[in-house]
C-alpha cells in the first residue's frame, strides 16, 4: 500500500507520446511492417468513480486480457472477470483502502456491487474556442515544454484534425460530447505487487498507477465512447515482433513513421551499455586503488631490505643464493598481499550486512516496482579471485627489492653491520 501511494504522487508516464495520431488507420498500417506479428493498443484512461458516497475525479484504468489471467494470482476477494466484453472491474486495493474498506470481510462485501465511472468533462470542446482551450492547458501544464522537435511540429496537426471533428457542432447536435456514465460490477479487488511477483515490463509498467483494472474489450468501448478520443487515436499500442533481433529494425521503422518506439531489446541493450561504463570507470578507480597499494608494498619492501642489509649479508655468507633470497622475500610480500586481502575481504563482508539492509529500507521506500533478492551479491569465485589478486600484486610489487636484496654484497654487508 506504501509503494501504491508512492506511485499515486508521482505524476503519470509519458512513456509513448505520440508524434502523430495512432487511431486504427495506424495501427493498421503498423501491422503490415515487416516482421510484425500482431499490434493491440493499450487502453489507459483517467475516470470520474463514485461508489457509496465516495468519488475519486480522475482514477486510471487499464485493459486487461482476460485471456492470459494475469492478474488472477493478485485477486485477495472476489473472483476473476467473465469475459473480455463483460462490464466489470478488479479493483485496486489501494482504493478500496481510500474509500474505508481495509478488513478481508470489507474486501468480500464489495464483490457483486456497482460502481459508476464517468467519462472526463468534454462539452467545452465542441466550437470555435477548442485551440486556444487546448493550448492554454497545455501551457498551464508544462507539457510544450517536454516536446521534442519532431512532437512540435506535429502539435498544430493535432489540433487542427479535433477542431475538424468538432468545427460548427455543439454539444447538443452531438450527445456523446458530454460525460458519460457507465456502470460496472466489482468481480475482485487486486493487491498491490509484491516482490515474489513476476514484473511484466509491459502490463505491470502500465498499472503502476491503475485503480480499475477493465476487460479489453469493455475498456476499448468507454475509452471510443469519447469523440476526443475517437479523433486522437490511443496514446500506444503493443507491438509483438517475430524476434527480438529484428527489435531495432522494426523501431526505426516506427520513429520513420512519426511515432515514439520503445521495446525491452533496446532498453537492455542501453543498460548494458550503461553497466559496461560503469564497469570501466570503476575498473580505472580500482586501478589506481591498486596502484597505490603496490607502491605502498614496494615501499614497505624496500625499508626492510635496507634494515635488514646485514641479515641479508649473513644469510650470504652462509651459503644462501640470490635466487633463495628473492624467493624469501618474493614469499613475505605475497604474505602480506594474502593477509591484506583476507582482512579487506572480511571488512568487506562485516560491511555488506549492515549496508544490504539500509539499502533494502531505501529501495522498499522509493521503488515503484518490488525488488527481491539481495542488494549485494557475492559469487563463489569472488572471494578466492580477490584473494589471489591481492597476493598476486604484493609479489609483483615485490620484485625490485628483491632483486635489491639479492645482488647486495655479503661482504660490504657484514661490514655495514
Amino acid at each position: 500500500l506504501r509503494r501504491a501511494a508512492l506511485a499515486r504522487r508521482r505524476p503519470g508516464t509519458r512513456m509513448g507520446r505520440r508524434a502523430q495520431l495512432l487511431d486504427q488507420a495506424a495501427l493498421d498500417e503498423v501491422a503490415r511492417f515487416d516482421h510484425v506479428e500482431s499490434v493491440k493498443p493499450i487502453v489507459l484512461e483517467r475516470y470520474s468513480v463514485a461508489f457509496r458516497g465516495h468519488a475519486v475525479d480522475a482514477s486510471a484504468s487499464l485493459g486487461v486480457d482476460v485471456s492470459r489471467r494475469r492478474y488472477a494470482d493478485r485477486v485477495v476477494a472476489g473472483g476473476y472477470y467473465s469475459g473480455p466484453d463483460a462490464d466489470e472491474v478488479l479493483l485496486h486495493e489501494f482504493l478500496a483502502y481510500q474509500w474505508g474498506y481495509r478488513t478481508p470481510e470489507d474486501l468480500d462485501a464489495l464483490v457483486g456491487e456497482t460502481i459508476e465511472v464517468t467519462t472526463l468533462g468534454r462539452d467545452d470542446l465542441a466550437g470555435g474556442g477548442i485551440q486556444g482551450r487546448l493550448l492554454s492547458q497545455a501551457l498551464e501544464s508544462g507539457v510544450l515544454e517536454e516536446l521534442t522537435e519532431e512532437e512540435a511540429a506535429a502539435l498544430p496537426g493535432i489540433v487542427a484534425k479535433v477542431i475538424e471533428a468538432f468545427q460548427g457542432r455543439t454539444p447538443e447536435d452531438v450527445e456523446d460530447l458530454g460525460p458519460q456514465t457507465f456502470e460496472l460490477r466489482i468481480v475482485g479487488v487486486v493487491r498491490e505487487m509484491e516482490e515474489s511477483d513476476k514484473f511484466n515490463v509491459i502490463e505491470d509498467g502500465n498499472a503502476l498507477q491503475v485503480d480499475l483494472f477493465l476487460p479489453e474489450q469493455t475498456a476499448d468501448r468507454l475509452f471510443l465512447s469519447s469523440p476526443v478520443n475517437r479523433a486522437l487515436g490511443y496514446g500506444r499500442a503493443l507491438v509483438t515482433i517475430d524476434s527480438a533481433a529484428n527489435a531495432q529494425t522494426v523501431e526505426d521503422r516506427l520513429r520513420d513513421a512519426g511515432l515514439t518506439a520503445f521495446s525491452v531489446a533496446t532498453v537492455v541493450k542501453r543498460v548494458e551499455g550503461t553497466v559496461a561504463v560503469l564497469t570501466v570507470v570503476i575498473g580505472l578507480l580500482t586501478g589506481v586503488a591498486l596502484l597505490v597499494a603496490a607502491l605502498g608494498i614496494v615501499n614497505t619492501m624496500v625499508t626492510s631490505v635496507l634494515e635488514r642489509t646485514a641479515e641479508i649479508g649473513l644469510w650470504k655468507a652462509v651459503g644462501a643464493t640470490d635466487g633463495q633470497v628473492r624467493l624469501t622475500f618474493l614469499l613475505e610480500a605475497a604474505l602480506i598481499g594474502l593477509v591484506g586481502g583476507l582482512l579487506g575481504l572480511g571488512a568487506a563482508l562485516l560491511m555488506m550486512i549492515p549496508g544490504e539492509a539500509i539499502a533494502s529500507d531505501l529501495i522498499a521506500q522509493r521503488a515503484l516496482v518490488p525488488i527481491g533478492g539481495d542488494v549485494f551479491h557475492v559469487p563463489g569465485w569472488l572471494p578466492l579471485a580477490a584473494l589471489g589478486l591481492a597476493t598476486g600484486v604484493a609479489m609483483l610489487a615485490s620484485l625490485y627489492p628483491a632483486w635489491r636484496a639479492a645482488r647486495g654484497d655479503p661482504v660490504r654487508a657484514l661490514r655495514h653491520d
